[in-house]
């Protein structure tokens, strides 16, 4: 994953490298490692072992909840440990439409005020069942952080972004994809001014990364 954040001073680009694996029916392990770069700095920032289970999954009404974790461990002086629960709902709504939909607490071990709340939505339109084309999908965002300061730069109690958003499928089988979007702040501008996405997908389960072109 990268993601490039313009804001004012230095703009930033933060890379992330995820692994996902299967543990039996219901467990699913996940591995990430951060790293960012601003301006001259460029440095580690996280470690985030975690997990995924299933706690719900109805085939025949199409829909799967899933309770999650992972622990960010620091690998700069800057960073601080922090905690990220989740909870996630996924639903075919129908044949072209699917949506996802999370809960997730940011919770810094260190300094509670640099915690916060994420809920976000996001609504896919699958168009075809051809795995080689251009889906389209909308994502909305809103973050409650626990500490919202005082004085002009007071954050709003609620800060909500839109991130539209594309999956490129790149081979036959579907299992190598890009994914690419913009976010764009709705309030609290102050924050950024935009960030852009870009995601290589490859679902390594159903093939290797040459197969199915």
């Amino acid at each position: 994953k990268q993601r490039y954040t313009g804001q004012d001073g230095d703009n930033a680009w933060k890379n992330t490298l995820e692994y996902e694996f299967r543990v039996g029916e219901r467990f699913q392990g996940v591995l990430e490692v951060t790293h960012e770069v601003e301006g001259s700095e460029s440095e580690f920032g996280h470690f985030e072992p975690g997990f995924k289970y299933v706690l719900k999954h109805d085939r025949r009404k199409a829909y799967i909840f899933t309770l999650g974790a992972q622990v960010g461990v620091p690998l700069n002086s800057g960073a601080e440990w922090e905690l990220l629960p989740y909870l996630a709902y996924g639903k075919i709504l129908n044949d072209q439409w699917t949506f996802q939909g999370s809960g997730r607490l940011k919770l810094s071990l260190e300094d509670s005020d640099h915690s916060s709340a994420e809920f976000a939505g996001i609504v896919h339109w699958v168009h075809t069942d051809w795995p080689r084309r251009v889906f389209p999908a909308l994502e909305m965002i809103a973050e409650v952080p626990f500490e919202r300061g005082t004085g002009p730069g007071r954050k709003d109690a609620v800060q909500f972004s839109a991130l539209p958003q594309v999956r490129i499928g790149l081979n036959k089988r579907g299992h190598v994809a890009l994914n690419a979007g913009v976010e764009v702040p709705l309030n609290d501008r102050d924050r950024y001014d935009w960030r852009a996405y870009l995601y290589l997908i490859w679902d390594f389960a159903d093939g290797g990364f040459f197969e199915g072109w």
